[in-house]
């Protein structure tokens, strides 16, 4: 039944876009899975009750069975890892949502640690590098007000202005202070498409079944567009489309790339002149 919650949970985050939802879903899952071996305490059963030891573990193998499948997504190396030390066959890249709901098969291998454990030297000092730019944020904010204290001429439409572009900011992500390079931005394959079909996918309240014209092929890719976009409108819009996407399998259906959208209104990027379908942006 937990598995299943898990399962709810991280379909409700694919259909939101929702990363942290989805990382939270797999967490609270590994975490009910930490409670529950040390509720059960399978070492103390082996003896005493080795039925129940047995279930026990099978239980546990069958949480981390379900963890791998769900945070593939977002450590497709770990989860695989994990795959196959669980004697799962194929690749979990090729694993379906459902097979987060199946019991193990396989045999076990001898584990090893996914995650080195960071020390706590380390910790203190990424906390002292958040504190320290936290405190650069509030002396730069600081230094503004004080600057802007100095002019005492400003009308009050002015003020007012300023107050609705300072609103109308607070909505808006800072930039990334991290930094990739041109070759890194080489490695993405960013091109125009255009949308030839769409329909919805059952049982995904946010999901689209989209068909894409990306110039050399046509591709299937899954968007989470049905509750922002009226469907029937989509077909001939441009797109712009990230080709080298690692595909999913989401609801049934294998994404093979990923539209481009703005804010929070899913607002598609598209281009206006006569760049066609297949045309690299760069």
């Amino acid at each position: 039944a937990r598995i299943d919650e898990a399962v709810e949970e991280f379909a409700a985050a694919v259909n939101d876009y929702s990363v942290r939802a989805l990382g939270d879903a797999v967490t609270d899952l590994a975490r009910y899975g930490n409670e529950y071996i040390q509720r059960n305490e399978p070492w103390k059963l082996v003896d005493e009750e080795p039925a129940e030891a047995e279930r026990v573990i099978y239980d546990c193998v069958a949480l981390a069975k379900a963890i791998a499948v769900l945070f593939e997504p977002l450590a497709p190396e770990k989860s695989e890892r994990l795959w196959a030390q669980l004697g799962e066959p194929g690749t979990v890249h090729e694993a379906t949502v459902e097979a987060a709901r199946e019991g193990p098969t396989g045999d076990l291998s001898e584990p090893t640690e996914l995650f080195e454990q960071v020390e706590d030297e380390r910790v203190e000092d990424l906390n002292e590098k958040l504190e320290a730019r936290v405190a650069e944020s509030e002396d730069g904010d600081g230094d503004e007000s004080d600057d802007d204290g100095g002019e005492a001429d400003g009308s009050a439409a002015d003020e007012n202005d300023d107050d609705t572009d300072d609103t109308d900011m607070t909505d808006i992500e800072p930039l990334s202070d991290d930094r990739i390079s041109f070759d890194d931005f080489q490695e993405l394959d960013i091109r125009v498409g255009r949308i030839e079909a769409a329909e919805g996918i059952e049982g995904a309240d946010d999901l689209v079944k989209l068909t894409v014209d990306l110039g050399a092929e046509t591709r299937t890719i899954v968007a989470g567009l049905k509750q922002l976009h009226d469907v029937s409108d989509l077909p001939d819009t441009k797109v712009i489309v990230l080709a080298n996407m690692e595909k999913a399998e989401l609801f049934g259906v294998e994404s093979n790339g990923m539209v481009l959208a703005a804010g929070e209104e899913a607002d598609l990027l598209t281009t206006y002149e006569d760049a066609g379908p297949g045309t690299k942006v760069k």
